[in-house]
Parts: structure tokens; C-alpha cells; sequence
């Protein structure tokens, strides 16, 4: 971070490829929240950072009647329309409205967000920055953040112990434990939970485990029709695996509507993340899918795609 007030994306603190993953910005955010903390830094309100700008009818009308009030906010919105109409887009991009505007971000949305709230132009946001203050005089207190996250982390794996405690449990009551655990009065037994009744068990003795299920999944078929029915969409490697697995994501990492909506969305969820990663490798390993590097917007990420030996294995096996 560098010194003083400054505006930073979320996604580009962690330089995570294509995006970045939710993961990463968890980590990121805690971070910020640990460094904030210790003193090193301030985190002021964020500021929107994309979002949609709607030029209404009556706009330049009402500008007309703001100039009357507030003539220098009025002069500012103009120029706001005239760049929506220059650039040929509503979109709302931070960075290049403050470079074609030549004033900062903060101060853009101030603007958009006064004249939405009059009801001048429409401003819907999707995306905020972080406003942090990064100050010169205060190296942060390593130790004691180191000891807050461990603190932390053991916190995390206490609940997890205690919760798979839970689960296995084989006597007692559930239904009294959890009202226990908000200090609600509660029955010796509730007669509903597995633990108070004998609940049926039919898959008692099933023969079904994970090795069979892992067996009969067509992973290789699913794979290549993916591949096969994205030909040419330039997808990232990434969010063609986060398709197969059913993570569509957040509103800022959301997968593209095309990928979310496929019919394959979510058909390996089973083999979770790394084993579909593993599958990936397998295909490009054998020669039924290649991997390739590609560019968008100045950073770089990987690809995958089907190869003509790939093509004609899927004829083959559908």
C-alpha cells in the first residue's frame, strides 16, 4: 500500500489470476482488518468502482433547472453526459472516468450519487474499491498480528471440532444441545431428533460408496462436451473447472451467464475443486485437450480447449 489516501480494487490487492477466487479475498480482507487493528492503516468508506449510468429523458432538463441552485454541479453532470454519449457506453469504470474526467474517483461517484439521489441520472453500482489511508509513521506490530490470526485460526478449528463432535454424537439429544447452546430452556429429550427416536435407515446397507460413485461418473465425456460447446468462447481454464464444480460465484466473481446456465453446470461437484483440476490435466496429458495462455485486459491467464483428437474421442463415447 502506499502512503497517504488511496483508492485500491479489492481484486488487484491479491493478484489473484483471472480474478481471483473467493478464498483470496478473504484472506485479503482480513488482512486490511488485521493491519487496521494494529494501527498501520485506516480503511474509510469505499467508494463505487463499476456500476451503470442512466441518462434520462428529462436530464437535461433538470440540469437546466440545477444550474439555477448549484450551477457547478450542474456543469459536472453535463460533462458526465456528454462523455456517457463520447465513450458510447453506460458502464461506469472508476479508473477510466477519472483519467478522461481528470478528477479522482471519489469525487466522480460523490457526484453520480448526489444526481441519482436527485433523481437527475440513475446510478446503479455492483462493485465498490477500498478507500485505505496507509500511514507513514506506524509499522505495524507483527508479532501481535501474527498472534491475532493464529488466535484466529484456532478459534475456526474449535468450532469445526466442536460441530463434527456434534454429527457423530451417538447418545443425548440435539434439539436440547442447540437450544443449551442459546441458553433456552429445553426438554430432556425431544423425541424427534435421530438421537431420542429410531429413525428408519435404508441406506444402512447400501452398497453405494465414493470409489463406485468416482467410477461411474463419465468424467472424461463431461469434460470434452464442456470444451466441445465453449469452442472458441475464450473462456479461462478456471472458470470452466469452477463450472464443472458449480461455483458460480459472487456478484464481483461471478462465472460468465452462458457458463452458469450450461447444462453441465455443477455435473462434477463430486470430485470437488482439485479433482477436476486433476481431470483437466489428465485430458491435456493424453492429448484430448491442449493448454494455451491468453491476455485480456493486460493480464494473462490460462486456457483450455478441446483438440481434434479430443473431438473425435467424444464422437466415440456419446
Amino acid at each position: 500500500l502506499r502512503e497517504g489516501v488511496h483508492v485500491y480494487d479489492p481484486g488487484e490487492l491479491d493478484r489473484a489470476e483471472d480474478g481471483g477466487a473467493d478464498q483470496e479475498s478473504v484472506a485479503t480482507a482480513l488482512a486490511v482488518h488485521y493491519l487496521q487493528e494494529a494501527g498501520a492503516l485506516r480503511r474509510h468508506l469505499d467508494t463505487p468502482w463499476r456500476g451503470r449510468v442512466s441518462v434520462m429523458s428529462d436530464t437535461l432538463q433538470r440540469f437546466d433547472d440545477l444550474q439555477v441552485e448549484e450551477p457547478e454541479l450542474a456543469q459536472r453532470g453535463r460533462r458526465i453526459v456528454e462523455m456517457v454519449d463520447r465513450l458510447r457506453t453506460d458502464e461506469y469504470r472508476a479508473e477510466e472516468w477519472s483519467q478522461h474526467l481528470g478528477r479522482p474517483a471519489t469525487d466522480i461517484a460523490a457526484d453520480l450519487l448526489e444526481l441519482n439521489g436527485r433523481d437527475i441520472l440513475g446510478f446503479s453500482v455492483w462493485k465498490h474499491a477500498w478507500t485505505l489511508e496507509r500511514r507513514a509513521d506506524a509499522e505495524p506490530g507483527w508479532t501481535a498480528i501474527e498472534a491475532k490470526a493464529e488466535d484466529r485460526q484456532a478459534a475456526v478449528a474449535e468450532k469445526s471440532r466442536q460441530a463434527k463432535e456434534f454429527a457423530n454424537r451417538k447418545h443425548g439429544c440435539r434439539v436440547r444441545e442447540m437450544l443449551a447452546y442459546f441458553d433456552a430452556d429445553a426438554p430432556e429429550t425431544c423425541d424427534r431428533c435421530d438421537l431420542c427416536t429410531s429413525l428408519p435407515r435404508p441406506w444402512a446397507g447400501s452398497h453405494i460408496s465414493r470409489e463406485g460413485l468416482l467410477e461411474s461418473l463419465p468424467t472424461r465425456r463431461i469434460l470434452l462436451q464442456l470444451l466441445e460447446d465453449t469452442r472458441g468462447a475464450r473462456y479461462s481454464r478456471r472458470n470452466l473447472e469452477r463450472t464443472l464444480v458449480g461455483s458460480v460465484g459472487s456478484a464481483e466473481h461471478a462465472l460468465p451467464e452462458r457458463l452458469a446456465k450450461h447444462h453441465l453446470c455443477g455435473h462434477l461437484a463430486f470430485l470437488g475443486a482439485p479433482g477436476v483440476t486433476q481431470c483437466v490435466d489428465e485430458l491435456i496429458e493424453h492429448g484430448l485437450a491442449g493448454a494455451s495462455s491468453a491476455e485480456h485486459d493486460g493480464t494473462a491467464y490460462d486456457r483450455v480447449e478441446i483438440t481434434d483428437v479430443g473431438r473425435a474421442y467424444l464422437k466415440r463415447i456419446s
